[in-house]
């Protein structure tokens, strides 16, 4: 039987504890015991500290706009329940003080760089986003923590880490940020299993289970048929609902084996969108936009709202909008049974299932923080954040799996997307073209053009940004020191 849903809390999830345990603290050199370091007790080595690190009662602090500190309460969710516990065996077995910081969020991002340089930082740990991030670089505010998780003992190769945030994050030989946290669903097929019974469409999990195609052209077509008007013309009942329209556009692209921006052999960056992959990706959502009408785009409310009432056959969105899908359904007495989830579709030329994102929530210490306090930060955070001894990762996953879904089927899709890292970054933040990217993929709603007519406009630009981004500068300078 899958566990009863517990209310939302989207708005801590980055926040909440998503991974557990102990950290991978071990064989570094002893820090010294001048300017304030650690030091080690050995008579204090745990399954937590194994190496006996005493912070002697300082603070690390880690802050974000999306912690809310009024909901960091038991009872909120299965994570918080257990993040509140391990900040209290954290502290205990590191002598240390763990503060999580709630910050405005213009004075966040608005000011993130300049307050770092002025040597006064939001906290020790920070969360940012991947379109932020890449300014924050630039600027020298962020720390590369390629040689200080060496010296930390942390392998951020290892299964405990984000690969996908790291990938995200890594320019050539530099990793400016990190993620223990459990990775969450990005673009997510939710679907009403009502509607698809009413329209005689086979349940895509099914399909798939019978080695049968849940791809673009099964896809479009389901969408064509979901949609139903009444007697003005007016539509009354949706195909595909997106609350992200530039993330799905840039996942379809992935899921047919294209890319947004390519490594060139010089190593220097090209834009992907003329490729033909990409193109004919781009293809299928300007078709369901524009010819089938299939595919509209929806506020989170709205969306949460149709999905499970049964005015929107299929959802493409983030898995805290899953969270407001089912409040809507519980304050409505609707059964979470009737929709699950599914994988986003695959394109013809694509190989595997992918869960398209803009890249994970990078969490990344300040150039400002003395090095010592630098490490202490990643050694805390590290130990908030490792693998449950209780549990195994599948377990845990599979715990959130049972929160999020009522179904068997797609708790089991749910696993298997986080479990097995099906997450794919597209490198649009980091690579200089957020914002170009999401104009780009609104001029196709409404009929701006044709798939190469539109890219083709917007790629001279979209090159220019490319070559002045961060990303692009770092590596250049990356090889001209190797050369």
């Amino acid at each position: 039987m899958m566990k009863t849903w517990l209310k939302p809390a989207a708005a801590i999830l980055a926040a909440a504890l998503l991974m557990t345990g102990a950290a991978g603290c071990g064989g570094q050199k002893e820090p010294t015991s001048s300017g304030g370091s650690a030091s080690r007790d050995a008579s204090k080595t745990s399954t937590l500290n194994p190496d006996g690190y005493d912070f002697g009662g300082k603070t690390v602090t880690i802050a974000s706009t999306y912690i809310k500190l009024d909901e960091m309460v038991p009872g909120v969710n299965v994570d918080t329940d257990r993040l509140l516990k391990r900040i209290d065996e954290v502290e205990k077995a590191f002598h240390v003080n763990v503060e999580y910081k709630e910050v405005e969020a213009a004075n966040y991002w608005d000011n993130m760089a300049t307050t770092i340089m002025s040597g006064e930082p939001f906290g020790d740990v920070m969360e940012a986003v991947a379109w932020y991030i890449g300014s924050w670089i630039q600027a020298g505010a962020v720390r590369d923590v390629s040689r200080l998780s060496k010296e930390a003992g942390l392998d951020f190769d290892d299964s405990t880490w984000s690969r996908v945030t790291k990938e995200s994050v890594t320019y050539g030989d530099a990793i400016y940020a990190f993620n223990r946290k459990r990775n969450v669903l990005q673009v997510g097929c939710l679907y009403n299993k009502k509607l698809f019974q009413a329209a005689g469409l086979t349940d895509p999990n099914e399909l798939i289970a019978q080695n049968k195609k849940w791809d673009f052209a099964t896809f479009q077509d389901y969408a064509r048929q979901l949609v139903k008007y009444d007697s003005s013309g007016e539509v009354m009942q949706w195909g595909v609902g997106t609350t992200c329209t530039d993330m799905v556009l840039a996942g379809m692209i992935l899921s047919n084996g294209g890319q947004v921006v390519n490594m060139g052999d010089d190593g220097a960056l090209k834009l992907g969108l003329t490729d033909a992959k990409a193109l004919a990706a781009i293809e299928v959502y300007n078709t369901m936009f524009n010819t089938d009408k299939s595919l509209y785009t929806f506020d989170y409310k709205k969306a949460a709202e149709f999905l499970p009432s049964g005015k929107l056959g299929m959802l493409l969105c983030e898995e805290w909008v899953v969270e407001y899908v089912n409040q809507y359904a519980q304050e409505n007495n609707l059964s979470r049974e009737d929709y699950g989830l599914t994988y986003f579709p695959i394109g013809p030329s694509g190989t595997d299932y992918l869960d398209p994102r803009i890249g994970g929530n990078p969490m990344f210490i300040p150039t400002s923080l003395p090095d010592e306090q630098a490490k202490m930060a990643l050694i805390i955070y590290a130990a908030l954040y490792g693998p449950d001894e209780t549990l195994s990762r599948e377990q845990e996953i599979r715990l959130r799996a049972e929160e999020l879904f009522a179904d068997e089927e797609s708790a089991k899709v749910y696993t298997d997307i986080i479990l097995n890292e099906r997450a794919r970054q597209n490198d649009i933040c980091r690579s200089g073209i957020f914002e170009s990217f999401q104009s780009m993929a609104k001029s196709f709603i409404g009929g701006g053009g044709t798939p190469s007519s539109i890219v083709n406009g917007l790629a001279p630009e979209m090159q220019a940004l490319i070559d002045d981004s961060p990303y692009s500068a770092i590596l250049k300078a990356q090889r001209e020191n190797k050369g």
